[in-house]
């Protein structure tokens, strides 16, 4: 019997605790703020309405992120009241669909009110996602990506053409997508002003970290023009074994002596190695599968552990860099 009164004490003291665990109702659940252009001021709002049956004290408002700023028009609500959370958002040099969050302390817990805001570098216009990145890939393969542009104007603008400063990539706008042409026929199902493009890295990228543009050509007055920044990472085909290159130590003086392997060598173009001290040999004779040997010599001139590279030039340009380590002794 005690057990049992003592279990009806400790819920009657839960019960209140209960009541204030979902002591607040936001509305709207997301704040939407809409698309903006860059350099501009986004702001909205949210109510907060204490559904508690105590005054609800609001002790902080703050965000995830320096360009997101929120302030409360009432801190200590009565039960049934209501304040608007005010919400500004510097635009700055983002683009296309950001996520951020407002984190509201109170004393019954924290509320999290999510927040949307579009971003784009040109009025009426809005790609995502921009800035553009392709998956890392091989020189020899090839890598896609997709971004989707909309015309935001009360009569959409069409795209004319699509293209990227370099050679090799293709930009194409997807099928039954596209503007009302002879060439690319937009469907009356697709959305008018929405357009899918598809970014493809062809085999003829060279090696390299390449920051280029994929060039948007439309019939709008205000942006006949989009130019939407595109990174690409293009990994070499050539592969050096062992890697990274670790000379055997020695003392100050001697020679350090390494043999290695090159493997995936292109069969059409002249191979070149460097090194940036020392001295490498490649073997005169590439096999039939692209592969090749080739001897380091190295002599160290201060004691301790030094670090060089081993470039692989193809065709006059240098393909791969690979680290070179040599370890001496006194």
């Amino acid at each position: 019997m005690t057990h049992f009164i003592s279990l009806l004490l400790a819920l009657s003291l839960l019960a209140p605790l209960a009541a204030q665990a979902s002591a607040w109702k936001v509305d709207p659940e997301r704040v939407d703020l809409g698309t903006h252009q860059q350099e501009k001021q986004a702001r909205g709002s949210v109510t907060i309405t204490n559904t508690g049956n105590r005054p609800l004290e609001i002790t902080d408002v703050s965000a995830d992120c320096s360009c997101t700023a929120a302030e409360p028009e009432k801190k200590l609500l009565a039960p049934g009241e209501s304040t608007a959370i005010n919400v500004a958002f510097e635009t700055r040099q983002y683009n296309g669909e950001l996520h951020r969050r407002v984190l509201v302390q109170t004393d019954a817990g924290e509320i999290v009110i999510p927040v949307l805001v579009r971003v784009s570098a040109y009025p009426d216009w809005l790609v995502t996602p921009s800035p553009l990145f392709l998956k890392p890939s091989s020189r020899l393969e090839t890598a896609e990506a997709s971004a989707l542009v909309q015309s935001l104007a009360a009569t959409p603008a069409r795209i004319e053409n699509v293209s990227a400063t370099v050679p090799w990539l293709q930009a194409t706008l997807e099928p039954d997508q596209g503007p009302a042409a002879s060439t690319l026929h937009q469907p009356a199902a697709s959305k008018p002003g929405s357009y899918t493009i598809k970014i493809t890295k062809t085999t003829a990228a060279p090696a390299g970290y390449h920051a280029v543009k994929l060039q948007i050509a439309t019939n709008d007055p205000r942006s006949p023009l989009l130019e939407i920044p595109l990174y690409v990472s293009v990994q070499s085909s050539i592969k050096v074994s062992p890697s990274p290159l670790v000379l055997p130590p020695v003392k100050i003086g001697e020679p350090a002596v390494l043999r290695g392997t090159l493997r995936g060598l292109p069969p059409d173009q002249p191979i070149a190695l460097q090194v940036t001290a020392g001295s490498v040999v490649r073997d005169p004779e590439i096999t039939a599968s692209g592969e090749c040997g080739f001897e380091l010599t190295q002599r160290p001139e201060i004691v301790g552990t030094s670090t060089q590279l081993l470039r692989v030039i193809v065709g006059g340009q240098i393909e791969l860099e690979v680290p070179l380590i040599l370890r001496a002794q006194p």
